[in-house]
Order: C-alpha cells, then structure tokens, then sequence
C-alpha cells in the first residue's frame, strides 16, 4: 500500500502537467479581438458574394460586416502574389493556364466574373471588368482589414521561397504587420515565413502541425500539445472527431492559440459554433453569418434581461 501511494505521489504531478495545466502562449496583435463575439471570416473574401478572392467580393464581405478576409495566394510569371485558390485560372475565369506560366498583364485580361453564378442562377459580373486581384491591390484597399492568407503552390515548390520574400516585402511596405496570419498546410513554409519576419508576423499551423496539436489535444494531454503556430483553421469535423469540443477551444484558448473554423454556410452549424465560443467562423457567406451573430446577440440579451 505504502509502495502504490508513493508511486501515485510521483505520477500526480506529471499527470496534472500533462493534463491540466497547459501554459499561456504570448497573444500577437493579430488576435485582438475587441468585439468579444466570434470573428466574422470572409473564406476566400466571400465566394458567395461575388468572384472569390476578387476586390468585389473582399468589398461586399467589407459592407456586410466582416471582421477579416481569408484568401490564398500563388505567384506569377512575373513575380506578382495572385490572390486564387486554384493554380490555374480555367475554373475562376474565361481563360486558362497555370498562374505562374502567365504574366500579370495576361492574368489582368481575363474575366474573373465570367463563371461566377449567383443564387438565381444568373451571371451578374461577367463583362463588368473583374479581374484577378493582387495581395498589393487588397492591402492597397483595405488597409486596415485584418486576413489569414495561405500560400499555395505545391505544384512548384522552388516558388516558395520568392512567394515568401514578396509577400514579407509587401508586409512592411504596407505596415501589415500585426493585421495578416500566413499560413500553407506545409508547416516547414510557415516557419521559414516566421524566420523570415523575424516572428513579426503571425503564422498558422501546416496539416501534420495541426494533427500531432490535436491528437494531444483530444486525448486531453494539453500540457504535451506544444507548437510554434500562433493560430489553426480547422474543418469542423474530420475522420469522424469532433473538432469543435471544449477541450480544444478552451484549451487552446488557454494557449494563447485561436482557431477558425472552416467552411461554414449554414446557420444551424453557426449558431452551435457561436453558443462554443468559438474564436472565429470562415464563411462563404459573411451576409449570413452576420446576421446570425446579430441574431445570437439578441437572444442573449432577451435571455438576460428579458422581453419589455
């Protein structure tokens, strides 16, 4: 008896570090929050609103509200940072190609509304001039909006590196510093942004960071889930777990850690994120998500003061 209290003795305290308490991260500008309320995110500057990853769309998800933008980014030809999710241009215009085998000028002539469908079924952009946007064109527009931007470019590796310096470039030619979070699922480019920027900008976790975070983080070994990225976007269930559990939120939390979830267009799934306090929600739909955060907001309040 005494042998099994003295071993318990010895094993409580490492339980309870790898458990219970995990430490408190440094909180970077980028994640002040001064609404209190889950982040509205534009995901790809609100595909639903207009072309995706468009000055339109970053516009009108602007109008309806939203706290940040989300959108990807891959390098031209001529070394230009092209806000698309795609490699190519074929689905998001009327032309074709890969970006990086074509020149802005190239990119710039073709017409990005010409396949975006509206909920009626209409084309209300095509021949109206919209075209692919740049990262200098979206800080030049919007200065103070905050985004999460992936850099995409897995076809072509060795374009990482001039992706990075353009974008650190752009960065501090903008003061950007505290209002962007780069990130791409390969971890190793995120760590090389950060070394980089010298940890001046916030950086997201690649897929295997954010696999070996959660694993510990769902078997509630906080204490053991450590990691360099300042921030995770993450799809609101994957292999069947729910990554939306309070442990990970909470725990996250207590990290220092935000995480975004990601795609989320219908209200039902809003409102069950927003009652978890989630830090933010991408959306393709920043209309939406806006209304139910407003309508969230009201059924709280009735709830605590009630109705006249």
């Amino acid at each position: 008896m005494k042998k099994a209290l003295k071993w318990t003795a010895l094993i409580a305290p490492a339980w309870l570090l790898a458990y219970k308490w995990p430490s408190k991260g440094e909180r970077m500008p980028f994640f002040e929050n001064a609404s209190g309320r889950p982040l509205n995110i534009a995901h790809r500057g609100g595909a639903a609103l207009a072309p995706e990853e468009t000055l339109e769309a970053f516009l009108k998800s602007y109008l309806a509200g939203a706290d940040m933008f989300e959108y990807d980014v891959h390098i031209s030809k001529d070394g230009y940072l092209i806000a698309s999710h795609d490699p190519t241009v074929d689905r998001i215009t009327d032309g074709t190609g890969f970006i990086n085998d074509l020149d802005l000028s190239e990119l710039k002539s073709f017409d990005a509304g010409a396949n975006f469908f509206d909920e009626d079924g209409q084309r209300p952009f095509m021949g109206k001039k919209v075209t692919l946007a740049t990262v200098e064109e979206i800080f030049q527009s919007f200065p103070n909006m905050k985004a999460v931007i992936e850099l995409k470019d897995d076809n072509r590796p060795e374009l990482y590196e001039p992706m990075i310096q353009e974008m650190w470039r752009l960065i501090q030619a903008y003061g950007m510093e505290d209002k962007v979070c780069i990130g791409s699922f390969d971890h190793k480019i995120n760590r090389r942004f950060k070394e980089v920027s010298q940890g001046r900008v916030a950086i997201g976790a690649g897929s295997s960071e954010a696999t070996a975070y959660l694993v510990k983080m769902l078997l509630r070994l906080n204490g053991l889930a450590t990691t360099d990225a300042d921030s995770f976007q993450l799809p609101v269930k994957q292999f069947g777990l729910d990554l939306t559990q309070n442990n990970i939120i909470e725990g996250s939390r207590r990290k220092g850690k935000d995480i975004y979830y990601w795609t989320v267009n219908d209200e039902a799934t809003m409102l069950d994120l927003i009652a978890k306090g989630v830090d933010g929600i991408m959306t393709d739909n920043p209309v939406l998500l806006e209304k139910v955060l407003n309508k969230s907001e009201e059924i709280d309040y009735e709830s605590s003061f009630g109705t006249p």
